[in-house]
């Protein structure tokens, strides 16, 4: 995956899970995202840990599709584990 489009790609996944970083989650380990070139679909799976706040549940797991074309990104909500 080209670099600039991988910095790109993993700025948009902060923006998406900060409000669980808000919350009192943290990020474990790094962003996964597999890319295939051929359709411009990206795959991404987050792990997050809850650090802080007892009430909310102790991980969470999220699957996003992104759709790639030159101007914007489209996401696709998939999975999580709620």
């Amino acid at each position: 995956m080209d670099k600039d489009l991988y910095l790109s790609l993993k700025a948009e996944v902060h923006k998406r899970i900060s409000h669980f970083i808000e919350d009192g989650y943290s990020l474990i380990g790094d962003i996964f995202m597999t890319l295939d070139e051929e359709t411009g679909v990206a795959e991404v799976d987050v792990f997050l840990i809850n650090i802080y706040n007892s009430s909310l549940p102790l991980e969470k797991y999220y699957r996003y599709q992104l759709l790639i074309n030159e101007m914007q990104h489209f996401w696709v909500y998939l999975d999580n584990n709620d």
